[in-house]
């Protein structure tokens, strides 16, 4: 509902006449929506990467040998479940709620799992040289 104005003398930035459907509700200003930036979402995938890489290497020190193949499709698997989950559950919410419920219902789901793997997890015993 923001848009640039690029009248002589204008202040650069007016509210848009367009309301409800349809209206972008986008803040411009030089150019740049209010959105994700490319360097936000590099910076988010490095973070994924680094956190993701580490994770696999700890998993198949910790199983035998035989049951990598298996340990390493179940993981893949649970993360797309959970990614689409996530989606499919962060979508309505962030719809009916705003970014307030995306927040609240990603740390919730963190504590969920950590207490998941505190109390069923067995500590797993590693191999020694």
């Amino acid at each position: 509902m923001y848009a640039v104005d690029k009248r002589p003398g204008a202040p650069g930035i007016r509210r848009s006449r367009r309301h409800g459907p349809g209206a972008s509700g986008r803040l411009v200003e030089n150019g740049v929506q209010d959105g994700v930036h490319p360097v936000q979402a590099v910076a988010f995938l490095a973070q994924l990467a680094a956190r993701a890489s580490p994770l696999q290497a700890l998993l198949t020190e910790i199983v035998p040998e035989e049951q990598r193949g298996s340990l390493m499709s179940l993981s893949m698997a649970a993360g797309q479940l959970g990614f689409g989950a996530g989606g499919a559950i962060a979508g309505p919410a962030y719809g009916m709620y705003g970014y307030a419920s995306n927040t609240v219902i990603g740390a919730a789901s963190v504590v969920l799992t950590a207490l998941l793997v505190w109390r069923l997890l067995p500590e797993p015993r590693l191999k020694t040289a």
